[in-house]
């Protein structure tokens, strides 16, 4: 077989989606400049993450801002007036309403991104930030889980062209809110994500974000930190386009996920507390348990009732060494001590004698001698 015949053809589908692909970017569904919305993120499955973040958006919105009147309902009243017109006119009517509709914006809008698991939601009303936190401020005291692909969820304020002038300049203008108060210290954090854009650096974004803050608040007490602050700028860049997200408690929402912040885990930084505060005990039950070894475990030998006699210091682990356990070992230790003492004594007792018996009969050997002498002489 020749090599093309080798190569496999596409299939229609693979036609059809593109085709259905160019229509949407044709139509503007398409993450731009000048958007505000919601960065979702997913575990490679979009469309079910799509209508999860369009049920929780819709629920909360309709609680805080009404429900969404819907164009096909406005459409419909109108025919409704209309009705004792001809009927030539009513179509015409109906026609023009579909169009109004297909043209316009929903409160909630899916736009391609470029990205692989990364769907950003654009929306019409005014505080994105104010919505996000509410959802978040309710799954954390309700602990209902409400989605399963979609995963984290950050209200995006701003969008622009993905290069670093044009992020210092919508940052400038987005962050103005954040930096109204001369009384307090403001702390913030700067946290910076690139998909599919290379050209521009994280380092060099953070430290732009830093001293344009400095300058642009002069009369704000700033300070950059990481360990709990109250703000938490995140700039995130996807193919060509920046966006900038400023959510707070970003810590206590779990990084504002969807499915940890209703989970019982304890976070990290819930973590970190518990372990301080279990160093804490740890030493205070050190210190009482080096009391305890400083003292020396003292008992009265009684040979008849079998209790050892033990005269040494606690473990260094402060646990309690049993009397069962090394009771064995300790009386037959002292019977071994007992044994040797006794057989000391024996040889103490024995010597005396001995040394009495040679001085015995020593002193006949003399006499005998001597008496030997005197008859010689004589």
């Amino acid at each position: 077989m020749s090599e093309q015949g080798q190569k496999r053809k596409r299939g229609k589908g693979w036609y059809r989606k593109q085709a259905f692909l160019n229509k949407r970017m044709k139509t503007g569904h398409r993450l731009a400049a000048g958007q505000r919305g919601f960065i979702v993120t997913c575990n490679d499955h979009e469309k079910d993450a799509v209508k999860e973040s369009y049920n929780i958006l819709n629920e909360y919105a309709d609680k805080l801002y009404g429900p969404e009147e819907s164009p096909a309902k406005a459409a419909a009243d109108s025919s409704d007036e209309g009705s004792e017109e001809d009927i030539e006119k009513a179509i015409a009517n109906e026609v023009q309403n579909l169009k109004t509709t297909a043209q316009s914006e929903r409160r909630f809008q899916n736009c391609l991104t470029g990205a692989r698991n990364c769907i950003f939601i654009k929306t019409t009303i005014p505080d994105p930030t104010h919505l996000a936190h509410a959802i978040f401020s309710d799954l954390l005291q309700t602990k209902v889980q409400k989605s399963r692909h979609a995963l984290r969820l950050l209200p995006v304020i701003g969008t622009c062209k993905g290069n670093l002038k044009s992020i210092i300049s919508l940052a400038e203008e987005v962050l103005a809110p954040f930096f109204t108060d001369t009384k307090f210290e403001v702390t913030y954090t700067v946290m910076f994500k690139a998909r599919n854009n290379n050209g521009i650096g994280r380092e060099m974004t953070i430290s732009s974000l830093r001293e344009m803050i400095t300058e642009k608040f002069p009369s704000v007490l700033t300070r950059l930190t990481s360990v709990d602050p109250q703000l938490t700028i995140l700039v995130e860049v996807m193919c060509g386009v920046g966006c900038i997200a400023v959510v707070r408690d970003f810590t206590r929402f779990r990084k504002y996920n969807l499915v940890e912040v209703v989970s019982e885990r304890p976070s990290l930084s819930e973590k970190k507390n518990e372990d301080n505060d279990g160093k804490v005990e740890g030493e205070g039950v050190v210190a009482d348990g080096s009391e305890e070894r400083t003292q020396t475990v003292t008992g009265t030998a009684d040979m008849d009732s079998g209790q050892p006699q033990l005269d040494s210091k606690a473990e260094e682990n402060g646990t309690a060494v049993g009397v069962q356990n090394t009771g064995s070992a300790a009386t037959e230790q002292l019977e071994n001590q007992t044994q040797a003492s006794a057989q000391s004594v024996d040889c103490a007792e024995t010597e005396p004698s001995i040394a009495a018996q040679r001085d015995i009969v020593a002193v006949p050997k003399q006499t005998e001698e001597k008496a030997d002498c005197d008859a010689t002489a004589e």
